[in-house]
């Protein structure tokens, strides 16, 4: 890596860690006091030079003030505060670092602290009942609103519905629910449009790597875009490296054991996320096969991760702050009684890197045999394989 890449890659992590870090002491995560860097380096597994000068400038900004074995957090009282949303999340944010959850916590905290709301952020929820019982007692404190990011369960939408606090689903898992208002994205779109980038790059034989496919219907529709976007172009899906069981540390291990026997192989790979994308490249690198010389890759989600991998990773950017900013307005829309629920669909971006080559022009050969059909994948939501649960 030269100097110039490794002062943007350290830059890049800087401004993560300190946008995110910034967003979870405002939204009172750690509480009054505020572990060491070193313990936020481990627990994150961010880079602990990260982690460190972003507690420099949180001091800087006086959000912070040094203890003897951690931090204090400086409470700045808001004498325009008009109330409190309550942030929650099934699962530990730092999960996958540097992952959407986290961008989409930084845009909807700073657009709340812009309109005077204060934002209270709980995640990683052991069971469904405690997060009932814990939005039972944000409703005893007087919340204003509640946003759900990623995934609401029936039982919770139902009960802030009939509860009647106002609430927004921020992600892609429950999108196709009908009570509360949503702001996801495009899933089939983006994907019918990276089998097109794609195929206008050269390659003609495109598989699909997936891990649980039927976890929420997000994941559903980019695989059903990715079968539209085959079909439209007149190419065969496949579907030998889908699997729809649970992720596990051995997931992208059989993905790249199952690629080696397809005959021939695809020239290139979608992934549906960044973090199955640079688990492949990993596996493949382990296998002696070459990214993107001998396999193109992409990936969603335009994590900090995937842009630092070797190779830096194509990927789709879900613009996941302004997703986050979008829902706190939305929500405030609903607060003030001006708005009702909506499925709102946000615009997505590739972002070209080094995981894809193109290949010399080949001319397309169109499948009389391939549907122009696909088939949709369903399943109850209540059968829905959550990693949280």
């Amino acid at each position: 890596m030269s100097d110039v890449s490794a002062t943007n890659t350290a830059i890049g992590f800087d401004n993560a860690a300190y946008t995110l870090l910034k967003a979870m002491v405002s939204a009172n995560y750690f509480g009054n006091y505020v572990p060491s860097a070193d313990d936020i380096a481990l627990r994150t597994q961010m880079p602990r030079e990260a982690v460190a000068a972003a507690m420099l400038r949180l001091e800087n900004e006086e959000l912070i003030a040094k203890q003897a074995t951690g931090y204090e957090r400086i409470i700045l009282p808001d004498l325009e505060k008009l109330g409190t949303i309550a942030f929650l999340l099934n699962s530990d944010i730092f999960a996958d670092w540097y992952g959407i959850f986290q961008d989409y916590l930084i845009g909807f905290e700073e657009a709340m602290r812009e309109e005077h709301y204060e934002v209270i952020f709980r995640s990683d929820f052991n069971t469904l009942e405690a997060k009932l019982s814990t939005i039972r007692e944000f409703q005893e404190a007087g919340v204003a609103g509640i946003a759900f990011a990623s995934f609401a369960e029936r039982k919770l939408r139902q009960y802030v519905s009939e509860a009647n606090i106002p609430s927004i689903v921020l992600g892609n898992a429950t999108i196709h629910q009908q009570e509360l208002g949503s702001i996801s994205n495009d899933n089939q779109g983006l994907m019918m449009e990276v089998v097109r980038f794609l195929v206008e790059n050269g390659h003609r034989k495109i598989a699909y790597y997936t891990v649980q496919a039927r976890a929420h219907d997000g994941f559903m529709d980019r695989l059903v875009g990715y079968e539209l976007g085959m079909k439209k172009a007149g190419l065969a899906p496949v579907m030998d490296l889908v699997d729809m069981e649970r992720h596990t540390p051995e997931s992208a291990r059989k993905a790249a054991l199952a690629f080696t026997k397809i005959d021939p192989r695809p020239s290139a790979v979608i992934c549906a996320g960044d973090r199955e994308a640079c688990e492949l490249i990993a596996q493949f690198a382990d296998l002696g096969i070459a990214v993107p010389n001998e396999v193109s890759i992409t990936g969603v989600d335009d994590s900090a991760f995937g842009a630092m991998a070797t190779p830096p990773l194509t990927t789709v950017s879900l613009n996941a702050q302004i997703m986050g900013r979008v829902a706190a307005h939305h929500l405030l829309n609903a607060i003030r009684g001006e708005t009702f629920p909506i499925r709102m669909m946000l615009p997505t971006e590739i972002k070209i890197r080094e995981s894809v080559v193109a290949l010399p022009d080949t001319p397309t050969t169109l499948d009389s045999n391939v549907s122009s059909k696909t088939d949709r994948i369903s399943v109850d939501e209540d059968d829905m394989l959550l990693e949280q649960f």
